[in-house]
């Protein structure tokens, strides 16, 4: 991913994850939560490569919020299904 950081007034862009960064800058208190509308998840390879699809794919019929916590640090929630 890209992230904007401001370094002396001027504003770059940079690659990579920042979330190991910010691990380390909040002594282990970061949190990262992805949110999905479960209507916007489809069966493409994208979607099957998250470490959390297998689980979803398991459980997809609920119609209740879902939270996954599939890495340290790192939550998913999808929220319960509107159509």
């Amino acid at each position: 991913a890209d992230q904007i950081s401001k370094q002396g007034g001027t504003t770059t862009l940079r690659e990579g994850p920042f979330g190991p960064e910010l691990v380390a800058y909040t002594h282990d208190r970061y949190v990262e939560l992805d949110l999905y509308v479960p209507e916007f998840i489809e069966p493409t390879d994208n979607w099957k490569k998250q470490d959390w699809y297998v689980d979803w794919e398991a459980c997809k019929g609920t119609d209740k919020v879902t939270l996954f916590h599939p890495r340290e640090h790192g939550f998913v929630m999808i929220f319960a299904r509107t159509l």
